[in-house]
């Protein structure tokens, strides 16, 4: 009931690779709104099957991350290699996440 073990951490990374690389790069991050924005796009990613989607400040009000706290999260998980955006004139951003294969179905980007 401790924390992680490295056999722990060696299971959920033979499920799902990409969750060994993003858990390494959140480790890096340097906003607390980067996890709350990190954790919306791992599960809207495994909704529209890892295909691009738009995330819109709303979507992210919901999670308790402010509009101008959206774009400095996104900028650090861009930044960790994690996502890519494709910004957009006057309309909400694209969002890419790397480093998964989720699909609706398959194994999460969880340790248990």
């Amino acid at each position: 009931m401790g924390g992680d073990t490295q056999e722990d951490q060696e299971a959920a990374a033979a499920v799902h690779p990409g969750a060994r690389v993003w858990r390494e790069q959140l480790t890096k991050a340097r906003y607390i709104a980067t996890y709350r924005a990190a954790l919306h796009i791992l599960m809207r990613n495994w909704e529209s099957g890892g295909k691009p989607f738009t995330l819109s400040n709303g979507a992210l009000a919901l999670e308790g991350v402010k509009r101008s706290a959206k774009w400095r999260a996104l900028q650090d998980l861009e930044q960790l290699g994690l996502i890519t955006i494709e910004r957009r004139k006057r309309k909400s951003p694209r969002i890419t996440a790397l480093h998964t294969t989720a699909s609706p179905g398959s194994a999460c980007l969880t340790d248990g």
